[in-house]
C-alpha cells in the first residue's frame, strides 16, 4: 500500500499517487522525504511448496498423512508458492479447491507454467497466459502473486519483456 497522509492509502496498482505504473515523482519515496509518503509493507513468510514427504519427522510429525499436510502447514505459515502450476496448467476447478481450503488471510503464489516461461519463452503465449491468469483469478483474495521464473539461458531482451507485459490480462 502507498500511504499519503492527506489522501489515504491505495493498494499498489490502483489509482492514486503511487508506484507500480502510477504517476509519482521519481524521488517521492526517497528516505529523506518519508514525511510525505511512506510504504506500508506486509511481510509473509512461507515456503516453496508444502507437500513434501521428506519433511515428515522434521516439520510434519511422522507418521503424517499427506491429506493433512496443507492444514498443518497453513496453521504455521500465511503463504506458499505452488510449484505444481509450473508442471501442469491449473484449472478453475483446482484453484477453487485451493481457495476453499485456505484459511482467512492465507495467500498463494502460483508459479507460471513452464509452457509459458521455458517452452514459449514469453513469445506467442497469449492463450496459455490467459488460461493461467483466468485460473489464478479463482483464488480471489487468496492470490498473492504470479511468479514468472525464466530459464537461466534466456538472455535479457527488453523488447520481448515489453511485448509480454502488453499481453498480460488485466
Amino acid at each position: 500500500y502507498l500511504m499519503a497522509p492527506d489522501r489515504g492509502a491505495w493498494p499498489l496498482g490502483d489509482s492514486g499517487p503511487g508506484v507500480g505504473g502510477l504517476a509519482v515523482e521519481k524521488d517521492a519515496l526517497d528516505p529523506i522525504r518519508r514525511s510525505d509518503y511512506c510504504l506500508a509493507m506486509e511481510i509473509a513468510v512461507g515456503t516453496s511448496g508444502y507437500n513434501y514427504p521428506e519433511w515428515k519427522g522434521s516439520f510434519y510429525p511422522d507418521p503424517f498423512p499427506a491429506s493433512k499436510m496443507f492444514a498443518y502447514y497453513a496453521e504455521r505459515f500465511r503463504t506458499v508458492e505452488i510449484n505444481y502450476t509450473f508442471y501442469r496448467m491449473p484449472t478453475p476447478e483446482l484453484t477453487a479447491k485451493w481457495r476453499a481450503q485456505a484459511p482467512e488471510g492465507f495467500r498463494y503464489t502460483l508459479k507460471a507454467p513452464k509452457r509459458i516461461t521455458h517452452q514459449q519463452r514469453l513469445v506467442d503465449c497469449k492463450d496459455s497466459l490467459a488460461m493461467f491468469v483466468d485460473s489464478a483469478r479463482g483464488l480471489g483474495p487468496h492470490l498473492a502473486s504470479l511468479l514468472f521464473q525464466l530459464p537461466p539461458n534466456l538472455k535479457c531482451d527488453v523488447l520481448r519483456l515489453e511485448r509480454f507485459v502488453e499481453i498480460l490480462p488485466t
